[in-house]
Order: C-alpha cells, then structure tokens, then sequence
C-alpha cells in the first residue's frame, strides 16, 4: 500500500493553536564556573568510567573537544546549550549506551507539557515515516515532509549527527547511512 504524504506534521497531529506559549522550555541560565564546573566532571567520569572511552576516537580529539566546550562555557550558558554540547561531544565518543540525560527542569517541563510530536519515526535515506502514532489521522507509513516548516531532509541530518554510532543497533548504522 502507497504511504499518505503529511505535509507539515505539527498542524497536523497537534492543531496549529494547541501548544501555547507555556509549550516552550524557559532555559535556565548557568554561571561560568558551575558550567566549568560540569565540563571537568563530565571529563573526569568519562575517562574513568566506560571501557571504551576512546575505542572509535583519539583521546587528543576527546580532548579537544572538551577544550572547545571549556571556551563555550567558560562565560555562562543556559541548561538547553549545555544539554546540546555535551550531546554533541558524546556524539564523537560513537558508543549508543553513552547519551546525556535532560536536565530535571527540562525533564519536568517535558513530562507536563506536550512539546513533542506524538508520533515516532523511521527514516530512510532523507525521507522520514511515521512508525507509530499516538494521534489520529496520522497512520503508519504516512510520510513526513516538514515540521513546523523545516524539511524531513534537513531534520534527519541534523539529527543523525547527535546520535551517539557504534554502528552496531538499527537506528545507529540508519544515522551513518549503512
């Protein structure tokens, strides 16, 4: 059976009015310090805990990207920026059971506000499927163009280069393009 085509998926499954403002997470600010602070422990449990710490990747690439994030803290940051480094930096590490968590207000904030589609995907190449769907009208196998605007395209690419490739799971050798 030939898939239905969803043009822009969040008008679709959520209704363009449904998410208010509250939808939105309020970063929470993190001094200088703290966030130096989090990069050397990170650095610290990293090199002491997995096996593989540098397995895929040279401990001075490790090593350069922790000083990279070093100078993208060192003034302050936000908890969402720095939820996106360290996922960034763990990327190079290529090890899926490596991943960082949501700080708690962003988990929390997640639990109590819809602020993700209430569908989960799979992709192929640069097209994007719905795999399961929690809403109604959006069925398996129905493609998705865009969300909120953006094409399915350029949300797999910058999405697969977040995702932390052993090359050894499904979604893992999909992100790699195997």
């Amino acid at each position: 059976m030939l898939s239905r085509i969803i043009g822009t998926v969040a008008a679709v499954s959520i209704g363009a009015g449904a998410l208010g403002q509250d939808a939105f997470y309020d970063a929470r600010a993190i001094d200088g310090r703290d966030a130096l602070s989090d990069v050397r422990l990170l650095q610290t449990a990293l090199e002491r805990v997995p096996p593989g710490y540098t397995r895929f990747t040279a401990k001075e690439e490790l090593d350069r990207g922790l000083s990279g994030m070093r100078r993208a803290v060192r003034t302050g940051t936000t908890d969402e920026e720095m939820y996106l480094l360290v996922s960034r930096f763990l990327e190079r590490i290529r090890c899926d059971h490596t991943k960082a968590e949501y700080p708690e207000a962003m988990s929390s904030h997640r639990e109590r506000t819809r602020t993700h589609l209430p569908v989960r995907t799979r992709f192929f190449g640069d097209r994007l499927f719905v795999h399961t769907s929690g809403a109604e009208g959006i069925e398996r196998g129905d493609e998705i163009l865009s969300i909120n605007g953006v094409p399915a395209a350029q949300l797999i690419a910058e999405t697969c280069a977040l995702v932390p490739d052993d090359r050894f799971t499904y979604d893992a050798r999909a992100a790699d393009g195997e």
